[in-house]
């Protein structure tokens, strides 16, 4: 885990905020370190059988997560939110804000998401797009 994995973060800071929104536990995994309460952790996430299967793993001899480039892509992350909450439930869209109707859609989203407290939005963009190192 390093600054390479700001997905991962996010994708533990939605699901365990989500906890007392959901009838169950969404069956996070448990870090020995606040074992016995499930609380889910970038260390936990990425050790799950689940995102061992359906994220990091492109093949049987490439680990597509900790070689070059590292850090996870949007539809890794999606793929690592899905381990624990319904497939559906889950919606990853790249944007790009330089078409003038985006802007109004992408709004109409939030404003959308933040109304209902059972929804996350998270945000992670290409740090080179905007100009930054990274």
């Amino acid at each position: 885990i390093n600054q390479g994995f700001c997905g991962v973060a996010a994708a533990a800071a939605a699901l365990n905020s989500l906890r007392t929104h959901l009838d169950t536990a969404l069956g996070l995994p448990i870090d020995p370190i606040y074992s016995p309460n499930p609380y889910a952790t970038q260390s936990a996430l990425m050790r799950s059988s689940c995102a061992n299967a359906h994220v990091a793993r492109y093949n049987d001899t490439f680990d597509g997560v900790l070689n070059l480039p590292g850090g996870l892509s949007l539809a890794q992350v999606a793929r690592l939110l899905e381990c624990y909450l319904p497939k559906a439930s889950v919606r990853a869209q790249n944007v790009n804000l330089t078409a003038p109707w985006v802007a109004e859609r992408v709004h109409r989203d939030l404003v959308d998401a933040l109304r209902d407290p059972r929804k996350r939005v998270v945000v992670n963009y290409d740090r080179k797009g905007v100009g930054q190192l990274g």
